[in-house]
């Protein structure tokens, strides 16, 4: 073998000692996986097995028609009917005197009550008081004259110069002129005291029973014929006037009862009110039409006498919808709402599996929820569980 030979050999054997002494080269990485995506489909849909399903308590349901169709929550103000709140006015000048109790704004009043007296203005004589006096003095002296009439008629009688009739007719004329002397007196009396004021005094009723609203007069005030004394509010049945747009009208049922509530409480809350003929009004500016509707009257011995309302209150008022055909109702069961406060209900797919499908809620109305938008009559649903068949599908426990 040739010296070039041997060195090309001793060069490739140093090589491959020298390789023994490097690390091994790094394995190549595995190939990397895709990542399992959900299909859009199966979104909201879940799957359970029978044992699940019994663990759970699952119940199903249908969708059925509402009978009382879909409402509309419109603002209403309650208002007095026409009639009962009546206005009382003096009818004559004269002054006023206080009745039998003091008057307040807001008392509640019975019909009689005498809430005020009046004093009418009398004629202005300019001899007014000299024809007292003269008055007064005549019949002072035909008392005189009688008294004198009686004693010598009693002297006859017991000397048989006069009968038991004509000293009966002379006690008759005596007592007469007494009478006369006292209204003269006191006619006296009173025009010194008081010379515009006449003898009668008026008593001021209250017309009905009701609450005394407003009170323009006090006693002891100078008042003419005419003016405003008291107002009485005869609060039962008021009424409830509903603005509403004109093209609204044709898709409500105007012969159907409303709910009435208090502006912040729920409609279970409120009481039913009737619709009632009442004279025709309407708002240019605000381009609205009035429909009124009666309130029951409140019946204190009831358990649940309703909402108290005042003249005046706003209040929301729920109209039915003309036409029922389209809504449907669930059971309020059925419904479950997200964090953001969608609705939702659990329509049944097949035997174990649900989806959740969205829907829009127009109004509770008792144990059933009325749906604007959702599944249609007859799909099944989860009726009962739909709660915890959500927690299920978020992995939340209950």
């Amino acid at each position: 073998m040739s010296r070039r030979v041997r060195a090309v050999l001793v060069v490739a054997a140093l090589g491959s000692l020298g390789g023994c002494d490097d690390e091994a080269p790094e394995p190549e990485p595995a190939p990397r996986s895709e990542p399992v995506r959900p299909v859009e489909a199966e979104l909201g849909t879940i799957h359970l097995t029978p044992e699940s399903i019994a663990k759970l308590g699952l119940t199903t349901t249908q969708v059925e028609p509402s009978v009382e169709g879909r409402v509309l929550e419109l603002g209403g103000v309650v208002t007095l009917p026409p009639g009962q709140a009546l206005a009382v006015t003096a009818p004559l000048a004269g002054t006023l005197r206080a009745g039998d109790r003091a008057l307040s704004a807001g008392a509640t009043v019975k019909r009689g009550d005498v809430l005020l007296r009046l004093v009418p203005f009398a004629p202005a004589d300019r001899d007014m008081h000299a024809q007292a006096r003269r008055q007064r003095r005549a019949t002072q002296a035909r008392v005189e004259l009688a008294q004198e009439r009686v004693e010598r008629t009693r002297a006859l009688l017991e000397h048989r110069g006069a009968s038991q009739r004509a000293l009966e007719e002379a006690e008759a004329e005596l007592e007469t002129a007494r009478a006369e002397d006292e209204a003269a007196r006191a006619r006296e009396h009173a025009v010194r005291r008081s010379p515009m004021a006449a003898d009668a005094t008026l008593t001021i009723h209250a017309p009905v029973d009701g609450v005394l609203r407003t009170i323009a007069a006090a006693p002891d005030e100078l008042v003419s014929g005419g003016a405003l004394l008291f107002e009485v509010a005869h609060m039962s049945s008021p009424w409830v006037r509903v603005p509403v747009y004109p093209g609204l009208v044709d898709r409500l049922a105007l012969d159907q009862p409303v709910r009435v509530a208090r502006l912040g409480s729920g409609p279970s809350q409120g009481a039913e009110a009737f619709p009632v003929d009442a004279p025709p009004s309407a708002a240019a500016i605000g381009s609205t039409i009035d429909l009124y509707y009666s309130l029951p009257s409140p019946d204190p011995s009831s358990s649940d006498p309703g909402p108290q309302l005042r003249p005046d209150e706003r209040v929301v008022v729920q109209l039915r919808q003309a036409d029922p055909e389209g809504a449907s109702a669930v059971p309020d069961s059925a419904v479950v709402l997200d964090f953001d406060g969608g609705a939702w209900v659990y329509e049944c797919l097949d035997p174990g599996s649900f989806r959740r499908r969205r829907v829009e809620v127009d109004h509770y109305e008792g144990t059933q929820a009325v749906l604007h938008r959702g599944p249609a009559v007859g799909t099944c649903i989860v009726g009962v569980g739909a709660l915890e068949l959500l927690g299920a599908e978020l992995g939340v426990s209950h």
